[in-house]
């Protein structure tokens, strides 16, 4: 009997004792909404680190950063990668999707908190290679060990809404004076139609000058008479007619010139 309430006394003062503090730093990440309905919604997130046994010093990068709390200090700055149609005359937000990203040394005392906030969005109606995730890294700090944890990540809101139809096309000059069109729109099912639109030269309006048929694997091709010599800037646009399928267009035009054939040598 004696030894039992030993044994409970034992398991009860082992249960009241503290568990010793960790040497390492938590991190921890949440994300406003968890549930994206609408594309255009931007996305937040917030990264909370707080310090363990022992002071820490090391260096933070994050994407499109917001605010932050103390103990981080700016050492750098920089634009991430994105693409862009210089010379286009039709583009989209897609088109220069890119942000920026933010580097912090980290500086806190032993159990401090701090916190860093980032803001994501959808360029569009999202694609299959669109990111929304979230990313950050630690490395070490000039003088400093860095922490165990190299990469913190979340994978962010779920997703329901529409998806998008990726699209994408090549023009040429045809025979006496038209243009050809070939493209994709990628996930689109046969027998959709999409609509090729074009900016005439010097124009600064697009109009419709075909539709196309969507045939097996989102394939489609046009052709249409051009008018004027120049340089036509050419593109697709999808119209939903279905409930999983957001409408959406390429993200770029594509230029095609045209001009008199060039005169052969006397």
């Amino acid at each position: 009997m004696r030894l039992a309430r030993r044994l409970c006394l034992s398991i009860l003062a082992g249960l009241l004792v503290p568990a010793p503090a960790s040497a390492e730093p938590s991190f921890a990440v949440g994300v406003t909404p968890a549930l994206l309905r609408d594309w255009h919604t931007p996305v937040q997130y917030r990264l909370t680190i707080t310090a363990g046994a022992s002071a820490e010093h090391f260096e933070l990068h994050v994407n499109n950063a917001g605010e932050r709390g103390p103990g981080l200090t700016p050492v750098g700055a920089g634009l991430a990668e994105g693409f862009g149609c210089p010379r286009s005359r039709w583009r989209t937000a897609r088109s220069q999707h890119g942000g920026s990203y933010d580097v912090f040394r980290v500086d806190l005392e032993p159990g401090q908190s701090t916190y860093v906030t980032a803001g994501a969005g959808l360029p569009g109606p999202p694609w299959p290679a669109d990111e929304l995730s979230f990313a950050a890294y630690v490395s070490a700090a000039p003088g400093a060990e860095a922490p165990k944890t190299t990469q913190i990540s979340h994978p962010g809101p779920l997703l329901r809404l529409p998806r998008g139809v990726p699209i994408a096309l090549s023009a040429a000059p045809g025979p006496a004076g038209w243009i050809a069109v070939r493209g994709s729109a990628t996930g689109l099912p046969a027998g959709e139609r999409v609509r090729i639109k074009a900016f005439p030269p010097d124009a600064t309006g697009a109009r419709l000058v075909a539709t196309a048929r969507v045939g097996r694997h989102g394939r489609f091709r046009a052709a249409f008479p051009a008018l004027r010599d120049g340089i036509w800037d050419v593109y697709a646009s999808y119209r939903s007619r279905l409930p999983e399928l957001a409408s959406d267009a390429s993200p770029c035009s594509v230029q095609v010139r045209l001009g008199p054939a060039p005169q052969p040598f006397p």
